[in-house]
């Protein structure tokens, strides 16, 4: 319960800890501010490292109303690894709501849709991500790497 009601407060409540070359030093609630809302071929998601919203879009009514409200990437520019190792990786906790999942399981057609998987993708930062055809799922309350 003490998770959950701590991932409430996190803009990005799916991701609630994550940390990218040892940044920042520590994990916690109030430090994960690695990811932003995105478009992929499969709805909104979150990314880590998109290029600029502006760079990606055109300027239309749409994107801008996007931007105001669902905070994409608009101010920090790609990142690029300054090494490779265990000290520059990205380490997350993806959080599924456990009790929508309990409910779930207990009748699959409930309206709640519990999140028991996410899809994963790793993709170019100046393309939308291609979900469908590039990702790997990943299932809530396991480890994977």
């Amino acid at each position: 319960k003490n998770f959950s009601t701590k991932t409430r407060r996190n803009f990005n409540a799916f991701i609630p800890l994550c940390q990218y070359a040892g940044i920042p030093e520590t994990m916690d609630f109030s430090t994960c501010h690695l990811f932003h809302r995105s478009f992929t071929n499969m709805g909104l998601g979150y990314t880590f490292n998109a290029n600029k919203f502006e760079k990606m879009y055109k300027e239309t009514e749409y994107n801008a109303l996007f931007e105001r409200i669902m905070s994409p990437n608009i101010d920090r520019e790609t990142r690029f690894p300054e090494s490779s190792g265990p000290d520059y990786r990205l380490r997350l906790v993806l959080n599924g709501d456990s009790e929508a999942v309990k409910q779930y399981e207990k009748n699959p057609n409930d309206y709640t849709k519990a999140i028991t998987q996410f899809t994963l993708g790793v993709h170019d930062p100046s393309f939308p991500a291609n979900l469908r055809g590039e990702s790997v799922k990943v299932r809530t309350g396991y480890e994977t790497t």
